[in-house]
């Protein structure tokens, strides 16, 4: 679908003024092609759900209120090791402590806007302080409190190494040499890929596989093996 930003903002009942301010911000779902801008509605229709914003297609020529029609890839989930290849794997990453081992992994995802990862930094912070996010077997799985519509349109998961082990007060108390940071647009892809990546690491040989630092593609293909044999068994 296609709005010019005056109907953007009658949509979401905002002047124009603040809908530009967010284009250029990048914290609308939509791209923008010979002046107008294009949206998956579906997307939109999430974003401002998450954001709590009031969000009303405009009516067509009879009158009548267009209606949200989700596609195939906005319906489908994604597997695990496809958000693990858009996140990457970040080696030797420093940090004396979560907040300055989180600002230095943040910084490097290369998934993500330069001007979006202080938003996204902060996020995590909130969360840690929360409750830890360490799962144990030094293993972390930092992730913002609320889906992060507003700035993903695809769930990554980028996964970090850091450079000596680091104290997440984890449940088991042991120090994390691993963490995987989980950014979702929508809790249903959340929900589904921490499944995933719990099913894995349930597997203490998987754990120990992850403690050899294996590189991107033998770490992906690993991760594609199981998931494929884990299809194989929901199948029967």
């Amino acid at each position: 679908m296609r709005l010019t930003e005056t109907e953007m903002a009658e949509c979401l009942n905002l002047p124009a003024g603040t809908i530009r301010r967010w284009i250029r911000q990048g914290r609308i779902p939509i791209q923008k092609k010979g002046g107008k801008y294009l949206f998956e509605p579906g997307a939109l229709q999430r974003w401002t759900e998450a954001n709590r914003l009031p969000f009303r297609l405009p009516e067509n020529e009879t009158g009548i209120q267009a209606q949200i029609t989700e596609s195939p890839e906005e319906t489908s989930i994604g597997s695990l090791s496809e958000a693990m290849q858009r996140g990457g794997v970040l080696y030797d990453i420093a940090g004396e402590d979560t907040r300055s081992l989180f600002d230095k992994a943040v910084g490097n995802i290369t998934g993500l806007p330069d001007d979006l990862k202080p938003d996204i930094l902060e996020r995590l912070i909130q969360r840690e302080r929360l409750s830890s996010t360490g799962i144990g077997k030094g293993v972390a799985i930092p992730h913002p409190r609320n889906p992060t519509v507003d700035v993903l349109e695809h769930p990554l998961v980028a996964t970090c190494f850091p450079e000596k082990e680091v104290d997440f007060k984890s449940v088991d108390n042991h120090p994390v040499f691993i963490m995987f940071i989980l950014l979702c647009p929508t809790p249903r892809h959340h929900l589904h890929l921490l499944s995933r990546l719990s099913f894995c690491l349930r597997d203490d040989r998987f754990v120990d596989f992850l403690k050899a630092r294996p590189v991107p593609e033998v770490l992906f293909a690993r991760i594609a093996e199981i998931e494929a044999a884990l299809e194989r068994k929901e199948g029967l």
